[in-house]
């Protein structure tokens, strides 16, 4: 059955995931059975404004079920991404929704359901907040793209306690990649490599609210990112070197920290970027640009980033001279580079920068 959409007037209950200044009460809703293919016109279900949508894009020679921001046309931001280390489906992939939830079919191949739901789902909908949600037929959420995000938090987006952002493979993959930031249930963000466990010698940044009571990661309509534990105790990451200082301050100061405005025509993005460094993004709408605001950790040297070389290699920025964008190089642990006396490299070695590799010789 062909994608069905309609749009009705609805009073929601759902205030903390709309988007600022954003029309929520009108709602596209999808219905059963609808379905969506990378091969027709009906490749994606979009939220009222158009601004998101959910669907299929094409990636790695297939296509991936994902949401993301449309800024403009041509130019997508993936925000999530469903399955993201399975192979890409091919253009004759359907994406139906049933009573069961999402199933992804392809010819010759098993049914793959993107979501398991305990309750029968009944419909479902793309909002302007960037979430997408099934419903049951008594119109409670039953499952939502915002409790599992895989790279990226948004405006209105949280991240809670024991889960993680973990950062995409490349700039053109949004497979798994090497990095992590994990909310810990001891109150403490921390970026570690992946594959590795929870623990201070493998972490490469942390906020120093490890035993302070924060359950959450949050990013405000201000750009603001905070740890979150009532209204009334938060810990800034924006300002403070992007710590905490173990003083607390509540959710109506944020504003007054922050230089940037709300308005329905900004979107803020906090990404944990394929070099482990999350960074915080304004995408103005109007104009269809975007800017990085801050970033964390701050540093100019890639290898302050544990799992920048992954094993049994050494990564080096050779000082100042050398790698003056402040990119890495990452070699076997039987071939460190050395320098001649004209300053050149005397041996072949490998270089990573932002997650590509190749062979260099000087």
């Amino acid at each position: 059955m062909a994608s069905a959409m309609f749009y009705v007037l609805l009073l929601f209950p759902f205030g903390l995931e709309l988007a600022q200044g954003a029309d929520e009460s009108r709602v596209a809703i999808i219905t059963l059975e609808s379905s969506i293919r990378p091969a027709t016109n009906h490749t994606a279900w979009f939220s009222p404004s158009g601004r998101f949508a959910f669907g299929f894009y094409s990636e790695d020679g297939g296509f991936y079920v994902g949401v993301w921001l449309q800024t403009s046309p041509g130019n997508n931001t993936v925000i999530w991404t469903a399955n993201r280390d399975d192979a890409p489906v091919s253009e004759d992939a359907t994406l139906q929704l049933t009573e069961q939830g999402l199933q992804l079919t392809q010819n010759n191949k098993e049914d793959i359901l993107i979501t398991n739901l305990q309750v029968g789902a009944s419909t479902a909908s793309m909002l302007d907040s960037g979430n997408f949600i099934i419903y049951d037929a008594n119109f409670e959420s039953r499952w939502e793209s915002f409790s599992l995000p895989t790279d990226t938090i948004i405006s209105g987006q949280t991240l809670k306690a024991v889960n993680e952002l973990v950062s995409s493979i490349s700039e053109t993959s949004h497979s798994s990649g090497r990095f992590r930031l994990k909310m810990q249930d001891d109150g403490n963000l921390v970026s570690y490599p992946v594959n590795t466990t929870d623990t201070a010698e493998n972490a490469y940044w942390a906020s120093s609210s490890d035993g302070l009571p924060f359950i959450s990661l949050n990013l405000d309509n201000h750009g603001s990112l905070y740890l979150f534990q009532n209204e009334s105790q938060i810990c800034n990451l924006t300002s403070n070197n992007h710590v905490c200082d173990h003083s607390s301050t509540n959710t109506s100061d944020l504003g007054k920290t922050s230089n940037n405005i709300s308005t329905s025509d900004r979107i803020y993005r906090a990404t944990l970027n394929v070099d482990g460094i999350l960074q915080v993004y304004a995408h103005d709408l109007e104009s269809n640009t975007s800017k990085v605001l801050f970033e964390i950790p701050e540093t100019k040297d890639k290898c302050m980033i544990k799992g920048t070389c992954g094993f049994n290699s050494y990564c080096t920025s050779m000082g100042e001279k050398l790698r003056l964008d402040g990119s890495s190089i990452c070699c076997s642990e039987e071939h460190v580079p050395t320098l001649t006396g004209e300053g050149h490299h005397s041996i072949r070695y490998s270089e990573r920068n932002m997650g590509l590799s190749s062979s260099v010789v000087g």
